[in-house]
């Protein structure tokens, strides 16, 4: 609402009630903590405060105030000075800082030209080894960063080294497996035994989705690599495009795809689609199908083929061309369409046509 005096935001629920007047300069929702109640950072007439249920849980006596989701506390800053207040708005560290910088594990406080570490609960530490930890999915394993050159290494709960190798940057894989930085160019170490898995001269490793494969290259994806769960090299693709299904991983390429379960295996095509009627083959570079018993019903004579959609029509590229065939293995349409996707989408003789303003099924015949 714009006032005399600028504009002032209020609260309301979901049915229009209204819960705060509108006299706030800005209002923030707390959304990472897991209470009924509501809480909300709310700056009036220019001094922060914190609201619980439209009521006055921290006074409006701040500069500034900020939650940390990771250790459920405020960081709170009066005139230029910071401290560290709790749920019992009790001070953990007194508004006498220059800046704190707050992760997981550790406070970094700067006073004037002296640099000090605490812990979450306010314990000074210390000859402290590290600035940062924070635990990973791997149990008694943490990420730090070291204070003496700020770079990055894999520690126990006692704070022993497992992984050295001075990186700029560490990020979990999944399991024992951690990605490693090195400027520009990353690997792949094991925390079990400290073993480079991957040297760091790849431009690029990422997990996909919160699966155990990995996708690795290093110059550009001419040549990406994928590895499982065991961290061996399943297969390598060029310029691949990955699609997520309900149970499993598809990776295309020009002339091949590649399937993968969710535990990181690489399968066939036969079990990633297993309730198809007919299944895809391979045979002196030629596609065609077979059923659930082996029989071929479409014989290898195209140059690219997909597997059934949803609706039970699987596409068939000869010469450029692409056709249709049923789940019987019916060729519906002789190859006819001259499409630029390797994996297009058919509706009985209907393809499937992608706009910027939505997707329709069509027979037009480009050209």
């Amino acid at each position: 609402m714009k006032t005399q005096n600028g504009y002032r935001y209020g609260y309301i629920d979901l049915a229009g009630k209204q819960l705060l007047a509108p006299e706030y300069n800005d209002l923030y929702r707390i959304t990472e903590i897991d209470e009924q109640a509501r809480y909300l950072i709310a700056y009036k007439n220019g001094q922060a405060g914190v609201l619980k249920d439209e009521k006055i849980f921290i006074e409006h006596n701040y500069q500034a105030i900020e939650y940390d989701a990771n250790n459920h506390f405020f960081k709170v800053t009066q005139g230029t000075k910071t401290g560290v207040m709790d749920f019992d708005k009790k001070l953990i560290l007194p508004i006498e800082y220059d800046d704190l910088i707050i992760n997981p594990s550790y406070i970094l406080a700067q006073q004037g030209y002296k640099q000090m570490v605490f812990d979450t609960k306010g314990n000074k530490i210390e000859n402290p080894k590290f600035m940062y930890k924070t635990q990973t999915e791997e149990p008694n394993v943490w990420i730090a960063q070291k204070i003496t050159d700020a770079t990055y290494c894999i520690i126990d709960e006692e704070e022993n080294i497992l992984v050295e190798g001075n990186y700029s940057y560490i990020d979990d894989a999944f399991g024992q497996y951690f990605i490693v930085y090195q400027g520009e160019k990353c690997g792949l170490v094991s925390c079990q035994d400290g073993k480079v898995i991957l040297d760091p001269v790849y431009n690029h490793i990422q997990k996909i989705m919160d699966y155990p494969l990995l996708e690795v290259y290093k110059e550009d994806e001419s040549s990406v690599e994928y590895y499982g769960k065991d961290m061996e090299k399943l297969v390598t693709a060029s310029y691949p495009l990955v699609e997520t299904k309900d149970n499993f991983i598809q990776v295309y390429e020009d002339n091949n795809t590649y399937y993968f379960d969710f535990e990181g295996n690489m399968i066939r095509n036969e079990q990633a689609y297993k309730n198809n009627p007919i299944i895809s083959i391979k045979q002196d570079g030629k596609y065609g199908f077979k059923n659930k018993e082996g029989k071929i019903v479409v014989p290898a004579i195209y140059d690219r083929v997909t597997e059934l959609n949803q609706f039970g029509y699987a596409g068939i590229k000869k010469d450029g061309k692409w056709g249709v065939i049923s789940q019987n293995g019916e060729v519906i349409l002789e190859p006819l369409y001259e499409l630029q996707s390797n994996r297009p989408e058919f509706l009985n003789i209907y393809y499937k046509q992608e706009t910027e303003f939505g997707s329709f099924y069509t027979d037009l015949i480009e050209g």
